[in-house]
């Protein structure tokens, strides 16, 4: 009797198990698969239009994590918490040029936010292009995110141009030291030295990014504030780049710390061959 009531208890638990995998098939199904939506974003400030374009992302591999605490920098202390680790992850991955990673929202809009600030905050990632997001789904709940983000050059590529690019600006911010003692002469020295350096030029390539400035001497506002903006961070000053309207048109510009105090810069107004041609 008691042999007839495990068997008995055996196919009830066996019945019992096949019932919920038939129950929970579909859901399984698509929980685990790279679906919704796919964001990609790549900004572009020329002449002074802003185009933003959708498409689709190439992958690739980063170096380290954020080394700072990250206080340092305008945007990011703008973020809330939440935004401020999703911040150091998205940072690490693309600084290592990860193909992928993780981020610890189930928020899209979280990591539109902590992107703007992040390129807002660091132009030495020249080799940053858009992104995109992938969220995987329980039923038509978002289980979690992950970024695919897109790289304009790859690593071999990016060691070399980073080499260039640090080489003059280390000679720039070494001669700027040295010849001036005090934030304010050493920032309108940088100032001066983009603006004599670069000319604008809708047409240029990487005109979103500092090798723009560092090996084509032609640019946008954008190049030119990323550009301003990198050689400023090196001589160990705070400096953002802010990306707005100005006279109705989109524009981007740079917010410098000197002696305490925030001030707006702008290379490219600096600039007479784009002031007045």
């Amino acid at each position: 009797m008691k042999a007839f009531g495990r068997f008995l208890y055996r196919v009830l638990l066996l019945a019992a198990v096949v019932l919920l995998a038939l129950y929970f098939r579909t859901p399984l199904q698509q929980n685990w698969q790279l679906l919704i939506e796919k964001i990609s974003r790549q900004e572009t400030f020329s002449d002074g239009q802003q185009e933003q374009k959708e498409e689709q992302v190439q992958k690739k591999e980063p170096v380290e994590s954020v080394s700072v605490n990250g206080e340092y920098y305008y945007a990011y202390r703008q973020l809330s918490q939440e935004e401020k680790t999703v911040y150091s992850q998205f940072l690490s991955g693309v600084t290592e040029m990860k193909d992928e990673f993780e981020v610890s929202t189930k928020d899209t809009e979280v990591v539109t936010r902590v992107y703007d600030a992040v390129l807002a905050d660091h132009p030495e990632l020249f080799w940053m292009g858009g992104y995109t997001v992938v969220s995987f789904l329980w039923g038509d709940t978002v289980h979690s995110l992950k970024v695919e983000p897109e790289y304009l050059y790859s690593l071999e590529e990016k060691i070399f141009i980073q080499s260039r690019i640090e080489e003059e600006a280390d000679r720039v911010v070494g001669e700027t030291l040295a010849e001036y003692d005090n934030e304010y002469q050493r920032v309108k020295h940088i100032f001066e030295y983009i603006v004599d350096k670069v000319d604008y030029d809708p047409h240029a390539s990487d005109n979103q990014n500092i090798c723009s400035i560092f090996l084509n001497a032609r640019s946008v506002c954008m190049g030119y504030a990323k550009g301003f903006q990198y050689l400023v961070q090196r001589m160990g000053l705070e400096c953002t780049t802010v990306a707005g309207t100005a006279q109705g048109e989109s524009h981007a510009w740079d917010l410098v710390r000197m002696e305490g105090e925030y001030y707006y810069v702008d290379p490219t107004w600096g600039d007479t061959n784009f002031t007045d041609p």
